[in-house]
């Protein structure tokens, strides 16, 4: 990803954060927040609960992210990935995303990872190469 491209992320999230539907009637309360490791952190879903989901860099690989609105950081990964993309959190805490893999044949896979912390893997029937779940 490009710089511009990585700040418009940024923006974006802060925007969405700003208009989260549980903000209090005082205003939006901003926390700002770090991986343990992290070289650029970048949110990308917000649940209900205050949860966020999205993807850090430690300067070797990308690595998935869930904050609980407890401020608990969990970070995970994609089976032999060198990049994990969560892109949406539901209210439930299910997030879904894609990583990378880096072991035998390079590609793109989708996953689900469950509330528990189970990530289940998956690519649409006759795909070779990519993967990439819809929210």
């Amino acid at each position: 990803m490009t710089a511009k491209l990585l700040s418009f992320v940024y923006y974006l999230a802060v925007c969405a954060l700003l208009m989260c539907p549980f903000a209090s009637a005082q205003g939006p309360t901003i926390t700002s927040f770090d991986p343990p490791g992290s070289l650029q952190t970048v949110p990308l879903s917000i649940n209900t609960a205050g949860s966020v989901t999205g993807y850090y860099s430690d300067g070797t690989a990308v690595h998935g992210f869930l904050r609980t609105s407890d401020g608990s950081i969990t970070s995970f990964d994609g089976p032999g990935g060198t990049g994990t993309n969560p892109y949406s959190i539901n209210a439930a805490g299910a997030i879904t995303g894609y990583y990378i893999a880096s072991r035998g044949f390079f590609g793109f896979h989708g996953f689900l990872r469950e509330p528990d912390g189970s990530l289940a893997t998956f690519d649409p029937p006759g795909s070779i190469f990519w993967s990439e779940p819809q929210n």
